[in-house]
This record gives C-alpha cells, structure tokens and sequence, in this order.
C-alpha cells in the first residue's frame, strides 16, 4: 500500500491539519487501486473520507456522499489546491496555506505532523530531554 503523509498549514496563524493520502492494493475489497483522502483526526487515527486522483491534469478531491457539504469537503478543496498550487494555495483573503511533508522524528523515529517540530526535526516529548 502507498501513502504520504503531510500537514497543511496556514502561514499567518499557525493552524494545520494532517491527511494521510494512500493509494489501496489492487486485491482490496474495498476501493480497489484507488487513493483515498484520510485526515487525521487523534493522535493515530485518520478519518477517510474522500478519493482522489488526476482529472485533465489537475488533482481532483471527491467526498464521500456522507462527506458532502461539510468540513471534509471544504478540506478536501483546500488539499487539491495546495497540491495544484505545488506545495502552496493563497486565498483570494489572502490566507496562505502550504504543505508541510511528515518526517520522523530525529530521536524516537516517531511520525512528527506539527510544522513546528516537522522544521526542527524532532517531537516536542523529545526536545524536552
């Protein structure tokens, strides 16, 4: 199964939020060779709710019909433009939002997704020893 995970950050207040996007096996019972938008929703947990894929050249998100009309989808649009604007997506507001790629942390090798520890390379439990 391929996946990547990364944080979507907003520059001016420091807000994010981790997605998981992974692409199933072909054999999967379910959404077989599909790649599936997941967020993350606990410290392990992600919360699926989309598939995505390249549709005329653009990377296209669909929500789940269950998803449709809420934040999953909103988010969902702000994925597929951060990945078409090449790691960056800048509102008409003004609001500018960039991809931040999941790295392991540098001492306990655990999967950091907060930008702030992500540019330092290690977690906040690790920094403090």
């Amino acid at each position: 199964m391929n996946s990547e995970i990364f944080s979507i950050e907003n520059a001016s207040t420091g807000d994010y939020r981790t997605f998981k996007l992974e692409t199933q096996p072909e054999d999967a019972t379910f959404a077989a060779g599909n790649t599936i938008l997941s967020l993350l929703i606990g410290r392990t947990e992600y919360k699926s709710f989309a598939f995505c894929g390249e549709h005329k050249g653009f990377f296209c998100v669909h929500a789940w019909k269950r998803f449709k009309d809420t934040e999953f989808e909103n988010l969902g649009g702000l994925v597929a433009a951060v990945i078409d604007g090449g790691g960056q997506y800048i509102t008409a507001s003004g609001a500018e939002y960039r991809r931040v790629d999941a790295v392991a942390c540098s001492r306990c090798g655990e999967m950091l997704t907060r930008p702030d520890s992500i540019r330092k390379g290690i977690g906040p439990i690790c920094e403090t020893y």
